[in-house]
């Protein structure tokens, strides 16, 4: 993972030479543990400045936008200026709501930033930046700093491709002007649609040193939907460093007026010259093309792996037609009402884990078709999951501070890791796993350090210890097939039976090894392994936890290894 901010942090077309390498380096000691890699330029409500992490803080100044005001204007909302690292409570609901990302997303300063990423060629043609308009300026920068990296990286066989860009961001396009959403119903428990609901008028307006109301909806606690206003800008500060009309007043959206704002085009951001934007075909699509053009032509044989908006999908919505070749669905995926709550059984029983599993299978298998519709048929890989472990108020950071060290303390995390795990089996999907964090703490106030997220599997304060700081290890730790010489054809783990079953439809003309990752965990010993089917010479290396199989003819093989 790198952002566009390390790479070009110092200015337009100023390249951290150091970072460039630094990321290399990584590269090459990956190789040297035999890992591939794939490069996400990761990004999370645009930049550090306007709640998250991405782009460089230079990116607002070009246009014309002092992120030094964002809190005050109600902008953004940004950890820096609302949490109180002083303060003694462990959640600060009130000033800093956890994962508060999306609605950092309906605010100003990303929906600004992201339209203008995206659509300002079409949107707001006469907005210029050093002579070229927005759009084209910002994107030719990223792609810039995507270059850097891959042309270091470009000669390393272990490097398979780049991601696209991290949850991309649509900003205000699609939505009306003033329409406010319906508050949700009392069914749907997703806090995805609480907060304020910001409309692109109001965030205009606010952004523009205008006080603005904002309609604002809770969860009562018979479960009803309250609203209630809440007044933003007080102190009527304008994040525009230029006191005239903004680019969006200039192109004929609104109108600040001198006694009162108005929406002059509704539907600004559904239609352009009478037509009706469609956000994947006329923006997603070149991006798509002009990111592969950018990492091929370093290596052409680099694959794509592709994202869309999750709310998109969420949506129903899809990939556009005629993505580049070699393109690869990485869409991500998380169980939103673990990760929203943060509430589990310390114990979950069978009915509990069923119930998760069906649901899973259901929602990942859908993923699985997304990939499927795209240019034919593409692969696809969960470019995203996770689990958090500050589950119920932080019950497993208790329990290991009050001395507790056996695996029973993160059971619900890793329970929940397995779940997921064993469903990916089934449906025979790859994923990554969200994520590592060096400095993450078993502390309520610490966590990954951002958002009040804890998703992390590692934490310093496990350390020392059997798993070196790893937490919930037997939730993820465990067998799987890695490669395979033929097409797989179904491989799963019981991790109550410590079995791993595999089948394979042996393919002797492909050259390489069958190979089985056996965690060193199990491969203290040399794993007990039945095979049916077609001959295969097997060979068990426990110092690269790996269990080979080579077939001379073609075939299905199924295997039983036993492994605890």
């Amino acid at each position: 993972m790198v952002t566009w901010e390390a790479v070009e942090h110092a200015g337009p077309g100023e390249h951290d030479a150091h970072y460039v390498d630094y990321v290399g380096q990584i590269c090459e000691r990956a190789a040297a543990h035999g890992l591939a890699v794939f490069i996400d330029f990761h990004q999370d409500a645009w930049s550090r400045m306007s709640g998250g992490s991405g782009a460089p803080g230079w990116t607002f100044e070009k246009l014309g936008i002092d992120f030094r005001r964002f809190d005050a204007a109600a902008a953004a909302h940004v950890m820096q200026y609302r949490y109180d690292y002083s303060n003694p409570e462990r959640r600060q609901e009130s000033r800093y709501p956890a994962m508060s990302w999306p609605v950092n997303y309906r605010m100003a300063a990303n929906g600004i930033m992201w339209t203008a990423f995206f659509a300002g060629a079409t949107l707001t043609p006469q907005w210029q930046v050093d002579g070229e308009n927005v759009q084209h300026y910002l994107q030719r920068h990223y792609f810039g700093a995507v270059a850097a990296i891959a042309k270091r990286v470009a000669s390393l066989p272990n490097v398979i491709g780049f991601d696209s860009l991290n949850e991309p961001g649509i900003g205000w396009v699609g939505q009306k002007m003033s329409q406010r959403p319906a508050p949700p119903p009392i069914s749907d428990h997703s806090p995805l649609r609480l907060g304020p609901m910001w409309t692109p008028f109001d965030g205009l307006r606010a952004a523009r040193g205008l006080t603005t109301k904002v309609p604002f909806y809770s969860r009562a606690a018979d479960g009803s939907i309250a609203v209630h206003e809440v007044e933003y800008n007080s102190s009527r500060t304008s994040i525009w460093l230029s006191d005239g009309p903004d680019p969006f007043e200039q192109a004929g959206a609104w109108r600040a007026g001198e006694t009162a704002a108005q929406v002059v085009d509704e539907d600004f951001f559904i239609k352009n010259a009478g037509q009706r934007i469609d956000h994947e075909r006329d923006f997603m699509q070149p991006f798509f093309h002009r990111m592969a053009a950018a990492i091929r032509s370093h290596n052409p044989d680099w694959l794509l792996f592709a994202e869309i908006n999750p709310h998109l999908i969420a949506q129903g919505r899809s990939f556009p037609k005629d993505m580049p070749p070699a393109t690869i669905n990485a869409s991500h995926w998380y169980d939103l009402a673990l990760l929203w709550s943060k509430r589990s059984p310390s114990t979950p029983n069978a009915a509990h884990q069923t119930e998760k599993r069906k649901l899973y299978g259901l929602q990942l298998a859908y993923f699985r078709t997304i990939g499927e519709r795209l240019n034919g048929g593409a692969p696809t890989l969960i470019g995203e999951f996770g689990v958090p472990f500050d589950l119920n108020d932080g019950e497993s950071f208790h329990r290991w501070s009050a001395g507790e060290r056996n695996s029973a303390v993160w059971q619900a995390q890793a329970l929940a890791l397995q779940s997921v795990y064993d469903t990916l089996d089934t449906l025979l999907l790859s994923s990554t796993q969200w994520n590592y964090t060096a400095s993450n703490r078993n502390d309520l106030r610490v966590g990954d350090g951002w958002n009040q997220e804890d998703l992390s599997i590692f934490s310093c304060d496990q350390q020392p210890g059997d798993d070196d700081g790893g937490r919930a290890v037997a939730g993820f730790c465990r067998p799987y097939l890695q490669r395979a010489q033929g097409r797989i054809l179904q491989v799963h783990y019981s991790q109550d039976e410590g079995v791993f079953r595999f089948s394979i439809d042996l393919d002797p003309e492909i050259e390489g090894d069958t190979e089985i990752f056996i965690p060193a965990r199990f491969a203290r010993t040399a794993p007990s392994i039945a095979l049916s089917g077609a001959a295969v010479q097997q060979q068990h290396s426990p110092d690269r936890q790996l269990l080979k199989l080579r077939a001379a003819a073609a075939g299905i093989v199924e295997g039983v290894l036993h492994c605890r």
